[in-house]
């Protein structure tokens, strides 16, 4: 089973909020109990738009996975910056 959930949320003329959740619970189709696992991302985001051209996304990402056949789990933590610009397009004549 496996679930995403997406949500956007425009906070100002110049910030955006994204969200994305996702889970899923894998088992093996051939009694393989060792792949089986439970799996958890959640990565909030907010993009400022600073000009026509220039925007920047600051992001953090939690994830977790638990194997089923172990009592341990693994967490992950990331934080991430984007930057981004778009170039005019050029006028061309034909």
């Amino acid at each position: 089973m496996q679930l995403d959930v997406r949500y956007r949320q425009r906070l100002t003329q110049l910030i955006i909020l994204n969200i994305r959740a996702r889970a899923f619970d894998n088992k093996s189709i051939d009694n393989n109990t060792s792949a089986d696992r439970t799996y958890l991302s959640i990565e909030p985001k907010l993009g400022f738009t600073l000009s026509r051209n220039f925007t920047v996304d600051f992001s953090y990402r939690y994830r977790k996975q638990k194997y089923d056949n172990s009592d341990q789990s693994a967490d992950s933590q990331a934080v991430f910056l984007g930057v981004f610009y778009s170039f005019n397009k050029w006028a061309t004549r034909q």
